[in-house]
């Protein structure tokens, strides 16, 4: 018969296996809870939790999958900020230190390392093989900023002062604060593109999913003890993706957008008031030409009298001097 084990276990990842008909429950989670100690809680709780935490991983690999999708597709990187990517690299391969010394389930391996792989994909594809069209200017907040912060936290605020610890606690500041880079990037650009939004929404609903399971499990499990530091840093994320969201939602800002009909409406209307001021040039050009010939016929007929009087003044001279 399987028994429950989440008692002392901490760290990502942890396995829960109940005794009942149902298939092993896995509770593969980044920031598991404890004490889901009575059978009920098993049978019935830990698999609604399973799902919120399943549907939150394949969200937040649906949201890498699309950002990388566009990355080829488009074979252009803008509006996707590079530093942001860096941080997630980082992220994922300190939360990801024990891949190789502890094993947990396949799955849970299998994710990890597809998390690793697109990752790193993502990455190379912003400054390797796209790196022309990565936009340098506006992406350009300082990520030490946030990673000597976040390390400094690590180093203070854990649960023990181990190594794998201190990693765990490093993973999930930075990656509250790992959107910050792509925030500015938006502020700064004026514009979001609707995949990035995507993305970003995607990384919100992730997030969403698993702070509805730790409050889930906190409230039906008696003995269940929340991490502080996941859910602290779990809100913090959670409220960042929120506000990028819904200050750059196309459905909120109905004036940026516009239908076909509308660009095309607009685009004629901007060639129909290039004509009208090319037309207008023209009309002037040819209203100031009557103008210019009357000026340069009165300089020439000036010149001419000119001439004429400087003639005559010389030759009342030269009769002033026969006279003499």
């Amino acid at each position: 018969m399987r028994t429950a084990s989440l008692l002392g276990a901490r760290y990502e990842p942890r396995v829960v296996q109940c005794s009942s008909t149902h298939r092993s429950i896995r509770l593969h989670t980044h920031f598991p809870l404890h004490g889901l100690s009575s059978a009920s809680d098993r049978r019935s709780g830990l698999l609604d939790m399973d799902i919120l935490q399943i549907f939150g991983d394949y969200v937040h690999l649906l949201g890498m999958i699309i950002l990388l999708a566009k990355l080829w597709l488009t074979k252009s990187c803008a509006g996707i900020s590079g530093k942001t990517q860096l941080l997630f690299a980082l992220v994922f391969t300190a939360r990801n230190a024990d891949l190789t010394i502890r094993y947990v389930s396949l799955y849970n391996t299998i994710l990890k390392i597809v998390y690793l792989a697109i990752t790193y994909c993502t990455v190379l594809s912003i400054f390797l093989f796209f790196r022309k069209t990565y936009d340098r200017k506006r992406d350009a907040f300082r990520i030490e900023l946030l990673i000597l912060p976040c390390a400094v936290f690590a180093l203070f605020l854990n649960k023990a002062f181990e190594t794998i610890e201190v990693f765990w606690a490093f993973s999930v500041y930075l990656e509250a604060l790992a959107i910050v880079p792509q925030v500015y990037l938006v502020s700064k650009s004026k514009q979001a593109d609707s995949v990035v939004m995507s993305y970003i929404s995607c990384l919100g609903l992730y997030r969403g999913c698993y702070v509805l399971h730790w409050l889930y499990a906190y409230k039906h499990s008696p003995n269940s003890q929340l991490e502080h530091i996941a859910v602290a840093s779990g809100v913090v994320q959670l409220i960042f993706y929120f506000d990028i969201t819904v200050r750059n939602l196309p459905i909120l800002k109905p004036k940026q957008c516009m239908n076909s009909t509308e660009v095309a409406a607009a685009r004629d209307k901007e060639a129909t008031v290039r004509e009208t001021v090319a037309k207008d040039e023209v009309t002037e050009q040819v209203v100031r030409l009557p103008d210019i010939e009357r000026d340069a016929t009165t300089t020439i007929k000036d010149e001419r009298e000119e001439a004429a009087a400087c003639g005559s003044a010389s030759a009342t001279e030269e009769s002033v001097t026969l006279l003499v």
